[in-house]
């Protein structure tokens, strides 16, 4: 019990310092690129290198991880570079520095998430009374918390101050890392599986491609929501106070409902859990389609209780039950390059072009379908009994 409290506390301030960062390389992104006089094309272009990078990496990453195991340096390798170019960045504000910030930091921030879920998710592996929820839940309340609190100082004292933030973040996940431990393998002289070995088993994995191809699927959902949110919120007559309020809402749901994930899928079960995410999503997507005033936007922000907040350690627990230990890595950061890079370099454009054609709303409600059609498909394919049945054929 004692190894366990340390593994979760370590963790946890593990999870406050990324997302904290997070907000730096990702959500104050387009407005440190706007201050430095750069327009909406230089900025599609440098999100359209993160999402080629990202495809790139998460793979890659993944089975770096899976191979050696060593995921102190893997996180603190990543930290260092993400912390280090938020800094050159300030002070060599160039369009090639611009570049190599949005693909070596935001590539590498991602990358860390990946890291870092893989990590918690093979040491509870080990450590079953480890809480994935209650330590995914600091992130929820870090980003709650950061949102304002960045913002506001970027705004009072400009975006220089990210140098000392990114470099006091670095020194505790570096901290952090020092503390934890890597994953215990079965033989330390045994190397860890070869990358196309590791990809012919997640393909001959059914129930992995099942809920990899639903997870596609929500994400398109997903994904189309949060990149027009922020134009949501202004249709209904929002300001960019608002949005920050809006994000607090929405993150201080995800924390209460995340750090109870574990009682919520111990009644549900993890297969009811994870189609509930599904669905949420939809109804999360679709109901705020249909808000017509700030006070339904934020009134809509109680989905946030049974889409993002189910989803979020659904997808790792899930992976968790259905994928070998030495494979999880590679698994997770698959799952994460087809969600989230694969999905957003592919349809972008498309969710541009559709909103600008019939709306922001009808757009919304046309994307929220997908969510729904996941939902179905993973309820009639994934197996009965969850998905640790893989695991014992």
């Amino acid at each position: 019990m004692g190894e366990k409290r340390q593994l979760e506390r370590w963790f946890s301030v593990y999870e406050l310092s990324y997302w904290a960062l997070v907000f730096i390389t990702d959500g104050a992104y387009a407005s440190f690129l706007r201050c430095l006089g750069y327009g909406e094309a230089f900025i599609g272009k440098t999100l359209t290198m993160l999402g080629l990078t990202s495809l790139i990496l998460m793979p890659l990453g993944g089975f770096l991880a899976d191979r050696i195991g060593q995921y102190k340096v893997l996180t603190t390798f990543s930290a260092l570079l993400v912390c280090g170019t938020i800094c050159l960045v300030q002070i060599v504000p160039s369009k090639t520095m611009v570049f190599v910030y949005a693909v070596v930091g935001g590539g590498f921030t991602k990358l860390l998430a990946g890291f870092l879920d893989s990590w918690i998710t093979k040491i509870s592996k080990e450590e079953p009374e480890l809480d994935y929820g209650r330590i995914r839940s600091m992130g929820s309340i870090s980003y709650a918390i950061a949102s304002p609190l960045f913002g506001n100082l970027f705004s009072l004292l400009g975006y220089w101050t990210s140098i000392p933030l990114g470099i006091l973040l670095f020194v505790v996940m570096l901290f952090c890392a020092l503390k934890l431990r890597n994953p215990v393998l079965k033989d330390d002289r045994e190397e860890g599986p070869s990358f196309m070995e590791a990809i012919r088993y997640l393909f001959g994995n059914r129930t992995y491609m099942i809920f990899l191809g639903c997870s596609v699927l929500m994400n398109v959902t997903i994904q189309s929501f949060f990149a027009f949110v922020g134009v949501l919120v202004e249709d209904v007559g929002g300001t960019v106070g608002t949005l920050v309020i809006y994000y607090f809402i929405l993150a201080l749901f995800e924390f209460f409902v995340v750090r109870n994930y574990s009682k919520i899928s111990g009644k549900l079960g993890l297969k009811k859990t994870v189609t509930l995410g599904m669905v949420g999503s939809f109804l999360k997507s679709f109901l705020h389609s249909l808000a017509t005033s700030v006070t339904g936007i934020y009134c809509a922000t109680v989905t946030q209780c049974v889409s993002l907040a189910i989803t979020v350690p659904s997808n790792a627990v899930y992976q968790r039950e259905c994928v070998e230990k030495k494979y999880l890595s590679t698994a997770l950061l698959v799952m994460q390059t087809c969600c989230s890079g694969f999905v957003t370099f592919l349809l972008s454009s498309t969710y541009g072009k559709v909103a600008e054609e019939y709306g922001t709303g009808m757009m919304l409600r046309l994307f929220s379908v997908f969510a729904l059609i996941a939902a179905v498909l993973f309820w009639f394919l994934a197996p009965k009994d969850d998905a640790q049945e893989v695991l014992n054929e």
